[in-house]
Order: structure tokens, then sequence, then C-alpha cells
């Protein structure tokens, strides 16, 4: 049974917290306390697996116990239960650790979403593979995410073996939590779709579990530029329509209500890199699928994607994966054949 600690400084809102967290299998709100100190003492002093922390409470402030307990016990996973949604604030609370937070009004979807999160990271005691996700979001940087694929991989293989059911498990634990962060950008429709998860099946090759958290995390960059920015749809449509062509910059433009200029600022405020880099990232994501599922060689990949020459295609492999063609290939056959090397 997982022990929860309610700090809220609303005595009704303080009360339905702990009914939604009773509502939940394994779970127990067993303190509800009104202000921070009392929240930081028991905290510090009781054996509490979980904390609900109220931005706005008499005395300290979610924010200032947080901090608190960032110092004084920082195995204690907090959530922030607060009616502010800025980017800011996203970021201070990354900076401190914050495992997820929730808006008012609360609802037991949002609450059962997070304690289910709590539930598989730390059945799998693998906190690792969201950190560095959600300080990726956090900074709207797609290339820096997409480094952290790689890391983040390794770590869910090392937890869930060659147990594909595992991974999936583990994937869509990774794909809630994010979610989750989504929704605190003012994402607010529960309408939205679940971000995707690729079937455990094609979760057995290693290369796999890279693709499928590359899909996941481009989600997650496209919905949240997409609230601020929705003639971006043009853009992100046409791309996906035509990315086994030679696509440019124009070509783009040309089906989107925007100059060339505005395109090129909204991609970069909100992932960090062009137009054109962005659509490399994407070839190379489709091209490791091709080369995990069907085992093409370069040139046939490099035709298929649109590139008219495979030493370009190659050129570009590099530089983004830090690995040649060949070397990436060489570590699918030595995964497959159950070498030690493994796919890293």
């Amino acid at each position: 049974m997982y022990r929860v600690l309610v700090a809220e400084g609303e005595p009704l809102t303080r009360e339905a917290l702990c009914i939604m967290i009773n509502r939940v299998e394994g779970f127990a709100a067993v303190h509800a306390v009104g202000r921070g100190e009392r929240a930081v003492a028991l905290c510090c002093g009781d054996a509490v697996d979980l904390a609900f922390l109220s931005v706005s409470m008499p005395g300290l402030s979610g924010l200032e116990v947080a901090k608190h307990l960032h110092i004084h016990a920082p195995a204690i996973p907090l959530v922030l239960v607060t009616s502010r949604n800025t980017f800011g604030f996203a970021q201070e609370t990354v900076r401190l650790n914050i495992s997820a937070y929730v808006s008012k009004p609360v609802s037991f979807a949002a609450v059962q979403d997070i304690l289910l999160a709590h539930k598989a990271n730390h059945a799998y005691r693998s906190p690792r593979l969201v950190e560095n996700f959600m300080e990726s979001i956090a900074a709207r940087d797609f290339p820096r995410a997409y480094a952290a694929i790689r890391p983040a991989a390794e770590d869910l293989r090392s937890c869930a073996g060659r147990d594909a059911v595992r991974r999936h498990e583990l994937l869509t634990h990774i794909s809630q939590s994010l979610l989750v962060s989504l929704e605190e950008y003012d994402w607010q429709d529960k309408s939205l779709d679940p971000l995707p998860v690729f079937e455990p099946g094609r979760l057995l090759e290693d290369g796999g579990v890279d693709l499928s958290l590359f899909h996941t995390l481009d989600q997650v960059f496209r919905r949240n530029a997409l609230k601020a920015y929705p003639i971006l749809v043009h853009a992100f449509a046409y791309i996906d329509r035509n990315i086994k062509e030679k696509t440019g910059l124009e070509d783009i433009v040309g089906h989107c209500p925007a100059s060339q200029t505005h395109v090129s600022r909204m991609f970069k405020k909100y992932f960090n890199l062009s137009v054109m880099d962005y659509i490399h990232l994407h070839k190379l994501h489709l091209a490791k699928m091709i080369f995990t599922y069907a085992g093409e060689s370069a040139a046939e990949v490099a035709f298929t994607l649109g590139y008219t020459e495979a030493g370009y295609f190659s050129k570009i492999f590099k530089k983004f994966e830090n690995r040649t063609v060949q070397q990436y290939k060489a570590l699918l056959r030595n995964s497959a054949g159950g070498g030690k090397a493994g796919f890293r």
C-alpha cells in the first residue's frame, strides 16, 4: 500500500483529494494537512511514499515545501496542485524534481493517471526513463530530446530485458507521464488521444524501443507547438505526406498559410532546430525503422526517402546519430543474434 500525504489549504479540495486517492487500488491518503510546515514535518518524520502539495497554502507554499523536501526528503515524489499552467512555472517545477502536477478543479482521472504512473515507476525502479524527457520538453529542445532517446532506451532494455510485454508497459508509463505534463501546458481536453506506443511484437527488436520513444516524443513536441500555433497543422500534414520525397522549406510554406520566416521562427521556438533538420530527423527515424524491420541497404533507403545521393544520406545519418550506417546495422545484427554487445 502506497502512503500518500495531502497538503491543501482548502478543506473541500483536501477532502476530495483524499477520497480520489483512496479510490485507486493500492493507495491510501494517510495524512491530510492544511499548512505547509506540517507537510514538511510529516514527510521528514513519517513513511510517506507520495505527497500532493497545493501551491497556495497558509504558511509555506507548495513550492516552498518542495524546496525543503528536495533537500531533506528527496526520495519522496511530489505532485503540485495548482491553478497555474504557464511554461515558466513548468520549468521551475522541473528544477525541483516535481514528478507531476495537476490543475484545479482536480479530476479523478488526472489523479488516477498520476497514481498509476507512480505505481509503474516504483514497480520498475526506473525514474530516469522519464526525467530527461521531461527536461527536454520543458526546454523545448527537440535535438536534446532526440539525443536522450538512446540512454533512455538503454535503461529501459536493462529493466525489461528481452520481455516485450514489460517493455511495452514501461513505454506506456513514459507515455502517460508525458501526457500529464502536456495537460499542464493547458492541455485540459480529456479527449486527447493517448501518446503512441508500439505494440509488444514490434518492441522485441531492440531498435523498436528507440523508434517508439522517438514517435512518442515527436507527438509531445507537435502537440505543444500546435497549441500555440494551430496553423502548423498544415506544415506537419505536408511533411507526413511527403516524408519520402525531396522536400524543402519552400514546398512546406506553399501548403501552409504563413511566410518562410514565420514558419522557421515557430520551429526554432518550439523545436530548437530548423525545419530542414526536423525533416532530416524524421527521415532518419524512418530509415532506422527500415533497417530494423526490412534490412535494406543504405543506398536503397536513401532513394526511398528522397535523397538523391547515398553519400549525402550517410553524412546526415552520421551527423545526428554519431555513428555510421554500417555501425548502426552491425549493432542491429549483433542484437538480433543475441550478441553480448547488444543494441547500444
